[in-house]
């Protein structure tokens, strides 16, 4: 069994788990903290309430490894438009039941199952316009279950337009022992992180103006057999060059 059957086997069983863990509840919401806090950093020109209105322009977000489109729901009051991309359907079935029982048109937020990362991509649909020229694509804590974090990231920075940002959220690095006997150790890749390790994967990926913060609260995590783990999590932005 490879790397992507062993990451759909473990999350297709996780989509309850995803948002209704007290544990990863309280780490969705320091996350979206962080992303208020980090709003101007993150360097978007993010839409007004008055472009909105007047429907003047477009903000897209690719949303990938979306999950149930926890970083969608959160930066959606300053985008127009999310497409969601995830490996495992029943993550997908969940992005869009919550969108839809939003009352949100699926024209304009909606999921698919997929994979950019594969050569050639999967499905050759996501070959499509839509699939690219976003404002920002952004990986919510799973840039760590990817085989090749170094090639995802540059195969993402194809997908922004000009000007646009990658935005990744993931663990600082430690030794990754506390998840040894976890039942994601197998989809887990890289056991995080450092700020050198980010400034690379970003210049590999042909992406400039490369910052990195640090989020200040620990978060608690699980760990083999339950357990706590406390661990550090990051933001990491890069922009696609415009010349």
């Amino acid at each position: 069994m490879g790397i992507e059957d062993d990451n759909i086997k473990y999350f297709r069983d996780k989509v309850e788990w995803y948002d209704n863990n007290p544990k990863n509840k309280k780490v969705q919401e320091a996350v979206s903290k962080a992303f208020e806090d980090y709003h101007s950093w993150i360097g978007v020109n993010w839409i007004t309430p008055e472009e909105r209105l007047a429907e003047s322009r477009e903000v897209r977000l690719l949303d990938y490894a979306c999950g149930t489109g926890i970083v969608t729901r959160r930066l959606g009051p300053h985008i127009t438009h999310a497409i969601g991309i995830d490996i495992t359907p029943e993550m997908v079935d969940a992005f869009n039941k919550k969108v839809s029982d939003a009352g949100i048109p699926l024209s304009n937020i909606s999921a698919v199952t997929g994979n950019l990362l594969r050569d050639p991509v999967e499905p050759v649909e996501l070959m499509q316009d839509k699939y690219f020229n976003f404002d920002i694509a952004c990986i919510g804590l799973g840039f760590h279950h990817f085989e090749d974090p170094a090639d995802a990231a540059k195969k993402l920075a194809t997908r922004l337009k000009p000007g646009g940002v990658l935005l990744l959220i993931d663990l600082l690095s430690d030794d990754g022992t506390a998840f040894n006997d976890h039942d994601a150790v197998k989809s887990i890749q890289k056991h995080g992180f450092t700020e050198s390790d980010m400034q690379k994967i970003y210049d590999n990926a042909g992406l400039s103006r490369f910052s990195f913060k640090v989020m200040d609260e620990k978060m608690v995590l699980e760990g083999k057999n339950g357990q706590n783990v406390s661990r550090t999590l990051f933001f990491a932005r890069g922009e696609k060059l415009t010349g």
